[in-house]
Order: C-alpha cells, then structure tokens, then sequence
C-alpha cells in the first residue's frame, strides 16, 4: 500500500478474504483474481481515481458487477481534473474519482447528487495487509 499511496493518489480499500476468490470490503463483495490467501487474511484493494467509473443518471435495470450507489461529497477542481469525492454505504472509506474537465458527465456534478460507481475489478491492486 506504501507503494501505491507514494506513485500518486490511489483508493485503498480495507477488506478481508471471504472464500477463496473473494474478499468483503464492508458489504461489497470484490472478486480476487490474484491471492491463494485464507479466508479471513486482512487485505488492502487499492484503485485509482481515474479507474473507477461514475455512472450519472438513468441506466438499464441490471447494474454492472462491482457497481455501487454513492453520494457525492465534494468536489475539487485540480488544473484539467476534478476530483470527486464520494460516501457509499457498502464501503466504510470515502472513494474519490477524477473526471476531466472537458467530461459532460461534469455538468451533472454537484454535491449531494446521487450517482453509482463502477469499480473495474482488472484496474485493482491487491495487497496482503503484514502487519
């Protein structure tokens, strides 16, 4: 997780290895393509801002795997990027996601505006937590 928080701004995630390919971070359930760890092995998932998609607005009745309601808390405006910050009920940490300005998605965005998150399980890191 040092590692990851040092390159740049990354979410991480705490969770917990449910079964054998899938660990919980507070009632999501994420599927691990990497690990062999024990059910019950503590676990950092880390994903970056730019990785997770924000869905605005109506979409089909079936939600996409790993796509989470979230309310959105801030909003901070860094050169050509925002970031948005984010409270979902299924996760305990605040999430953040950047947009780039020029996105249309931009002029939907404001605080307290209900949105979903899609967390792309190929765009997260992994890691054991050790001590």
């Amino acid at each position: 997780p040092f590692v990851a928080d040092f390159i740049g701004p990354t979410n991480l995630l705490p969770a917990t290895v449910a079964t054998p390919g899938t660990a919980r971070c507070g009632s999501l359930e994420l599927p691990l393509e990497v690990g062999g760890w024990a059910p019950g092995t503590s676990l950092i998932c880390s994903i970056r801002p730019e990785h997770i998609g924000l869905v605005i607005g109506p979409t089909d009745a079936q939600a996409m795997p790993l796509e989470i309601p979230a309310t959105i808390t801030e909003v901070e405006r860094l050169g050509g990027v925002h970031r948005i910050h984010l409270r979902a009920e299924t996760v305990p940490d605040e999430i953040a996601v950047d947009l780039p300005e020029s996105d249309p998605r931009m002029a939907q965005v404001a605080r307290g505006r209900s949105v979903r998150l899609h967390l792309p399980a190929q765009k997260m890191r992994v890691f054991e937590v050790t001590a």
